[in-house]
């Protein structure tokens, strides 16, 4: 007996089912395809990314800030011809005298001269209360009294060398009014009112004393002390 063979047709729906599968099966490779290439090219699209990024600008230094800014100097406004201002006086004041003024000439030192022994005779004047000298002391060797009786009465000089003050010589008890003459030299004459008289003597270095020694003139003052140098 032969059996017939027959072909059942598919159904619709099953068929439909079926490539609905297909496509989503294709679908599926090719997205694990994409995400596989992409996971692949992601390393190289990173290094290209830093290869090319722009580097970070670096820090600017203030020492070179400094040096490339230019340097503004401020320009006075004001008219020098006006009067200065106090900081151009001070300026003024502070420049040192030398490099305004020409130098001076040193200044020439004088020395004042020596004083020289005095020469010549020495002027003694008796009045009738003193006796004045034109000088105190002479030099040892020969002396010249230059005697003037400038008084209303008469006197005359004595000259004495004594270590004894001037105005201490002792009284003469032999001679009321009148003193001792220690360490007598010479003497003059009586000179009358307006006369004159002269001593040369030759002096040795000491002190000496000229004094009037008539009645009562030495207690009223006739007494001076001579130095020979």
């Amino acid at each position: 007996m032969m059996i017939k063979k027959t072909r059942t047709p598919m159904n619709a729906g099953i068929v439909a089912a079926l490539f609905g599968l297909l496509v989503a099966a294709c679908s599926g490779g090719a997205a694990a395809k994409t995400t596989t290439s992409s996971a692949n090219n992601a390393p190289t699209a990173a290094v290209v990314t830093n290869a090319t990024a722009p580097a970070p600008p670096a820090e600017a230094s203030p020492l070179a800030t400094a040096s490339s800014a230019p340097t503004s100097i401020a320009t006075p406004t004001h008219d020098h011809a006006a009067s200065p201002t106090a900081t151009e006086v001070a300026v003024v004041s502070a420049t040192p005298a030398s490099a305004t003024s020409a130098p001076t000439a040193p200044p020439v030192v004088t020395l004042a001269p020596t004083s020289q022994p005095q020469s010549g005779p020495v002027a003694v004047a008796l009045s009738d209360i003193a006796i004045k000298l034109d000088r105190s002391s002479a030099q040892a060797g020969t002396v010249t009294f230059a005697v003037k009786n400038v008084g209303t009465v008469i006197h005359q000089l004595v000259v004495l060398k004594t270590d004894v003050p001037q105005n201490q010589i002792p009284a003469d008890p032999s001679k009321p009014g009148m003193v001792a003459q220690p360490g007598f030299v010479t003497q003059t004459q009586v000179i009358n009112p307006g006369g004159t008289a002269t001593l040369t003597l030759t002096l040795g270095a000491g002190k000496y004393v000229l004094l009037c020694n008539q009645v009562a003139h030495y207690l009223i003052g006739m007494h001076v002390g001579f130095t020979i140098n």
